[in-house]
């Protein structure tokens, strides 16, 4: 899990304190590094990856689209092939699926680029609780069910700090 990762690159780090200091300023560091980094990411990197998503999103739809216009053109070919002009609808399915295309990517672009606009300006307060409450599901799904031996990261800490009081 990321929080497990972040935890352990926060103990690398106060590694170069003493062993007291490192205990006590573990979980007040770790907290402040994964608000920060929720902040940095939601503000800084929602925008461009809801551009890539409109990128992949674009060439999904055109791509499907290409496939099932495949098919209306073998349709077509058929007719041609005989000597026939295919009927009006072979025409207006394609007509249809073009149309159908344009409008879920431009559909798709506005969604993206307004969800990315969105997320970076969500407000610093309400990432706060979000990451609180991200710290919150770790700590307690650290221990599925209470299993017996598993200390949760936060009553390990707050031992460990009444210990050396």
């Amino acid at each position: 899990m990321i929080l497990d990762k972040v935890a352990g690159l926060v103990r690398g780090i106060l590694g170069m304190f003493p062993d007291s200091a490192a205990e006590f300023l573990f979980l007040p560091v770790f907290v402040v590094a994964v608000m920060a980094g929720v902040v940095l990411v939601v503000h800084r990197l929602a925008p461009p990856l809801a551009r890539l998503a409109a990128i992949a999103l674009t060439w999904l739809i055109t791509g499907a689209a290409g496939l099932v216009l495949l098919a209306e053109m073998t349709i077509a070919g058929g007719y041609r092939r005989r000597g026939a002009v295919p009927p009006q609808i072979v025409y207006n399915v394609g007509d249809m699926i073009a149309s159908g295309t344009i409008g879920m990517i431009g559909g798709v672009r506005q969604v993206t680029g307004a969800a990315g606009a969105a997320l970076s300006r969500a407000k610093v307060p309400v990432l706060v609780l979000l990451s609180a409450g991200w710290i919150w599901l770790w700590n307690y799904q650290h221990c599925p069910d209470g299993a017996p031996g598993c200390d949760r990261p936060v009553s390990v800490w707050y031992q460990q700090v009444s210990e050396k009081q």
